[in-house]
């Protein structure tokens, strides 16, 4: 039986009985794209309280995404925002893969509108489960945050599902600096490398590797003895500034990388002239023809150093782990050794990059002795000012303590004057 209908005021939409499938039907006027929403329920106030809360979208430019499923979404916003944008080649990558990879066959079939937190998390749990690594995971809801944080500002949905789950935490990861011993192993060995300004360079500034191949002639003041660091080459082959403004840096360089630098200089000016073809891209790591040395070519000189210095394997980056280390030891101001580092965040470079070495720990450890040793010494000393005969202290005039009675015992006898 049909229940009574109740009037609606004018434009909350219409509320009626559908008697061929027993359910309320709710359905509002329609928008300025002609659409007309459409719910169900099996309660009058089931299907008015949806309709409310699509008024209240639809007041704040919530247009709704309809039945767009995450992978037709994904899709398109990959098209019309990722590769469109000026992030870097290797960025744009990451969320392409990300999606194609990982997203769109876990949550695809998902309509973007009933896509829930809960929804999320286990699509996380189950990947982990599949055995993808942390770092794959973890990058697959930064990109689908990303995503549903453009479908919130384009009026697809009400709220960013992927923020409000709990993030993937990092495994910590044992980060082994090259000692002094293997820095002085590792120089040596590459003394006859073609890149050895770039192990210096590494050793001396602290450098990324698409920052050591990105530095420029321009870049140095040998009499300053200083880089203006400005530029790096991606993997894409493309002379770029660094992604952040902390990435612009001013770095001191000792004498002794100056002095290779020089060599460096006159050895390229050699080669330049007797090239058939020269490219001047105005590197100071280049090859014989003067255009930029490729990545890979860079990685495979340096493991090639490696193995002639006998040291285990570690990418060059862990060069710029000691630099940092380096500068903790030698008791550089926090502040300083983020700026020498180029990080935005100090607490990347506290935490990250500086580790504790066995001179910084028996700096720590002489530090402590010296003020709690400072400490029984002062008090030993304050105590026997004030005749004090403290057995745990002792008599400052010579004179036996004499050990206190334990709870219980008899008193010692009086000694005799």
């Amino acid at each position: 039986m049909r229940p009574d209908p109740e009037r609606r005021s004018h434009g909350e939409g219409s509320v009626t009985w559908d008697a061929s499938v027993e359910r309320w039907v709710g359905r509002l006027p329609r928008d300025e794209h002609g659409r007309r929403a459409k719910v169900t329920g099996t309660t009058r106030r089931q299907v008015e309280r949806k309709l409310e809360r699509l008024l209240v979208e639809r007041e704040q430019g919530i247009t709704g995404a309809g039945r767009m499923t995450i992978k037709a979404f994904l899709e398109q916003w990959i098209c019309d925002t990722v590769m469109v944008s000026d992030r870097a080649p290797a960025t744009k990558a990451k969320h392409e893969i990300a999606v194609r990879v990982h997203l769109v066959p876990g949550l695809g079939r998902v309509q973007l509108a009933k896509l829930t937190p809960m929804r999320v998390q286990r699509f996380l749990r189950e990947e982990l489960a599949a055995g993808k690594g942390r770092p794959t995971v973890k990058q697959s809801l930064v990109t689908l945050r990303m995503a549903l944080k453009q479908a919130v500002v384009w009026g697809l949905i009400p709220r960013n599902a992927a923020a409000l789950v709990d993030g993937i935490a990092d495994k910590p990861t044992e980060r082994r600096p090259f000692t002094p011993d293997e820095q002085r192993r590792i120089l040596d060995a590459a003394r006859d490398d073609r890149l050895y300004v770039m192990v210096v360079l590494a050793h001396a500034t602290g450098l990324r590797q698409s920052e050591l191949l990105g530095v420029r002639w321009t870049d140095l003041d040998l009499t300053a003895r200083v880089l203006r660091f400005t530029t790096q080459y991606g993997r894409d082959g493309i002379l770029r500034e660094p992604k952040t403004t902390a990435g612009l840096r001013v770095l001191p360089l000792p004498q002794s990388t100056i002095d290779v630098l020089r060599a460096h200089r006159e050895q390229q000016e050699r080669e330049r002239a007797t090239a058939v073809e020269w490219e001047d891209w105005g590197l100071v790591i280049a090859t014989r023809t003067g255009r930029p040395v490729n990545h890979a070519n860079a990685r495979r000189s340096w493991n090639r150093i490696l193995r002639s210095a006998a040291v285990d394997h570690r990418g060059i980056h862990h060069l710029r782990h000691a630099y940092v280390t380096m500068l903790a030891e030698q008791g550089v101001h926090e502040r300083v050794a983020q700026q020498l580092a180029g990080h935005a965040d100090a607490r990347m470079t506290r935490e990250i990059y500086t580790h504790v070495t066995a001179p910084m720990f028996e700096a720590a450890a002489s530090a402590i002795s010296h003020a709690v040793d400072g400490t029984f010494v002062s008090s030993a000393d304050a105590n026997g000012a004030n005749g004090s005969s403290d057995p745990a202290i002792g008599s400052k005039n010579g004179s036996k303590a004499t050990k206190a009675p334990a709870p219980g015992d008899d008193p010692p006898p009086a000694t005799s004057r």
